[in-house]
């Protein structure tokens, strides 16, 4: 096909640039509208045995949904679990405390001085070769 003139390509190619460009934003629009307007799934309910033990709804023992330990029972149990002591959470805030003492006590470095760069680097890279 042959066109009368440069002025008609330029045009022509204008158009296309334009639908292209709406088709573009209308696909961004409807991909937008899809997320927003789409509900979150929702998770799966929480089952317990006559224990108290977590399983899943359809398992043996299991009982209905919504059902929960009585609370003395909840009580005891609560009281039968293990909890760190005072002395392990002491460790691991010291731990984490000279953990970022160490990151606060590395030299600075933002590449603008010479002595942040290694000799080989500041050579031309045609000259080590």
């Amino acid at each position: 096909m042959l066109w009368k003139s440069n002025e008609e390509r330029a045009t022509l190619a204008c158009r296309l640039a334009k639908r292209q460009a709406s088709r573009m934003s209308l696909r961004a629009l409807l991909l937008a509208l899809g997320l927003m307007l789409s509900t979150p799934a929702s998770p799966a309910p929480i089952c317990f045995t006559r224990a108290g033990d977590t399983v899943h709804c359809d398992a043996k023992g299991a009982m209905p949904i919504g059902w929960r330990l009585p609370p003395d029972e909840a009580a005891r149990r609560e009281m039968n679990q293990p909890h760190p002591s005072s002395r392990d959470i002491l460790k691991v805030v010291a731990v984490l405390v000279l953990f970022f003492a160490l990151i606060a006590l590395l030299p600075e470095f933002d590449g603008a001085r010479d002595q942040d760069w290694d000799t080989r680097e500041k050579r031309d890279p045609d000259q080590s070769k």
